[in-house]
C-alpha cells in the first residue's frame, strides 16, 4: 500500500527471488484489493502514508482473512493495525511529532529483529505526528523511542512498526527478516 516512501520500501525488496505488487496512493483500489481473497500472496506490507485513520475512507484490513500471511505495518500502516483492534491514537510529541532519525531501544526479542547487532546500529527514521494510546491486547511490545513508548509490536503472524525501516541500514535488515519469515 502505498506511501511518499514506497520506492524506498520497494528498493529494500530487491532480492533474489522476490516479487511485489506496489500499489501506490489508490484507496479505492486498495480496498477492493482487500475484498478479494489475498491468501495468494506470500506477505504483506501495510506502508506508511500522509493519511491518517481518523479519515472514514480508510482501507479496512481483512485481517481476519489473512490469519496465515505475514503482515508488516509501517508507521501508518501500524496504525491502521491496531485501530483494527480498537486502539485510539494521541498525538506524538505535542504539534512536532517524532520526524527524522531516533535512538531504537529494543523491549523484547522480536523475528524482524535477529542478527541485528543494535549495539552497533540503532538508528531509525520516524515521520509521524500520531502513535497508538496503548497496546493492542494480546500483543508484544518490542521496542520503544523517545517520544513512542510503542516503537513496535507484535502479535502471531502481524509485524507493526511505528518507524520508517526502509529508510536506514538498520531498518533495511528489518525488512530483510520480515521476508525471511
Amino acid at each position: 500500500m502505498g506511501s511518499e516512501y514506497i520506492d524506498e520500501i520497494c528498493d529494500s525488496l530487491n532480492h533474489p527471488g522476490v516479487e511485489y505488487t506496489k500499489i501506490k496512493y489508490d484507496y479505492q483500489y486498495i480496498n477492493r484489493m482487500f475484498e478479494d481473497d489475498l491468501s495468494s500472496y506470500d506477505k504483506l506490507i501495510i506502508s506508511g502514508s500522509k493519511r491518517n485513520v481518523f479519515e472514514d475512507d480508510r482501507p479496512d484490513i481483512p485481517l481476519e482473512s489473512l490469519s496465515l500471511t505475514p503482515i508488516l505495518g509501517i508507521c501508518y500502516g501500524s496504525q491502521l493495525i491496531a485501530d483494527r483492534f480498537g486502539i485510539e491514537m494521541e498525538r506524538c510529541n505535542g504539534e512536532e511529532g517524532e520526524c527524522g532519525n531516533s535512538i531504537l531501544e529494543i523491549l523484547d526479542e522480536s523475528k524482524l529483529f535477529e542478527g541485528i547487532d543494535f549495539e552497533e546500529d540503532d538508528i531509525i527514521h520516524q515521520w509521524h505526528w500520531w502513535r497508538l494510546k496503548e497496546l493492542p491486547d494480546g500483543f508484544k511490545l518490542t521496542s520503544r523511542t523517545k517520544y513512542s513508548p510503542i516503537g513496535s509490536f507484535e502479535k502471531g503472524n502481524i509485524y507493526c512498526l511505528q518507524w520508517h525501516p526502509e529508510m536506514t541500514e538498520l531498518g533495511r535488515k528489518v525488512i530483510k527478516n520480515f521476508l525471511c519469515l
